[in-house]
């Protein structure tokens, strides 16, 4: 079978739709939709990766359709997920131990990995059109942070470099050279989301009883298009853990530190819509003779 065939039946459920497709008068819905899929987050910062995270929202609003016409507003939550995973890199101190010997202490930082979750309440406004069940909306979102958390793992080994002494210290936890898994958790504060916004489905249900109501499936990408980024932090990239018998440091969040100074954070999600629309009571003319 060729590709023009191949395209010739992928496209013709949509030009039956569009040809038997019939002009409505106006509609009005309460809409209620979940979202669920993967985000990301762009940056500009250099020596980091970005990961996907699975994550979903949920959202109530208005919609009103005219013909093929169709307008949707309302207010949704979302929780934008995405891990951001720093090259690793060593951190030197100059130090002193116990017998009064000077030395320098290495840590290798490895397999560093920040996890972030902010939660947004956005206004979506968008716009589209409707051909049978094919539907399209596009337009934008724009959000508040409500909050936001860091969670920050890696693995810290740390040795010693003693100028008398070739090669480093290590494996040596009574002296504090050793290999450990760190964890810790930040709060973080991102800016206002403004987001360019692209939705496509299918209507899949559709009752016309004494409620009526409608359920539709489409797919969703939403792009940050403002730098969510802001330089409220100016926090150093180590810092040392309180409460060790011997200094240890460890990884601060990304964003709160000077390392992403001046830096820019864009999210990204892709996943699926699931809304289901209730129809709301038409308003009719009275024609009543009350003589």
């Amino acid at each position: 079978m060729s590709l023009r065939c191949v395209w010739m039946l992928v496209l013709f459920p949509f030009c039956v739709e569009i040809v038997l497709a019939q002009p409505r008068e106006s509609q009005h819905h309460v809409a209620i939709w979940g979202m669920g899929g993967g985000s990301a987050f762009f940056e500009d910062a250099g020596q980091i990766r970005s990961g996907i995270c699975g994550t979903g929202g949920l959202g109530v609003g208005y919609e009103w359709a005219r013909k093929h016409f169709i307008l949707q507003t309302g207010l949704d939550f979302s929780c934008l997920r995405g891990n951001l995973q720093m090259d690793d890199f060593v951190h030197e101190v100059p130090m002193v131990d116990t017998e009064g010997q000077e030395y320098t202490g290495r840590y290798y930082f490895n397999e560093n990995e920040d996890v972030y979750s902010l939660g947004y309440l956005q206004i979506p406004i968008l716009a589209g059109a409707r051909f049978g069940k094919f539907y399209f909306l596009a337009g934008g979102k724009i959000g508040v942070n409500l909050y936001g958390t860091s969670n920050v793992e890696n693995l810290v080994k740390s040795t010693g470099q003693y100028d008398e002494f070739i090669g480093e210290f290590e494996n040596m936890p009574n002296h504090g050279f050793e290999t450990c898994e760190a964890k810790a958790d930040y709060s973080v504060k991102t800016g206002l989301n403004c987001a360019a916004s692209l939705e496509m489905g299918w209507q899949l249900l559709e009752s016309e009883k004494k409620f009526p109501w409608m359920c539709r499936l489409g797919i969703v990408c939403d792009y940050g298009i403002l730098d969510i980024h802001t330089d409220s932090y100016s926090e150093p990239l180590i810092k040392e853990v309180s409460g060790m018998p011997y200094y240890w440091p460890a990884m601060n969040s990304l964003v709160r530190s000077d390392f992403f100074s001046g830096k820019s954070l864009r999210p990204l999600f892709v996943g699926v819509k699931f809304t289901v629309l209730f129809a709301l009571p038409k308003k009719y003319d009275c024609h009543c003779d009350w003589n």
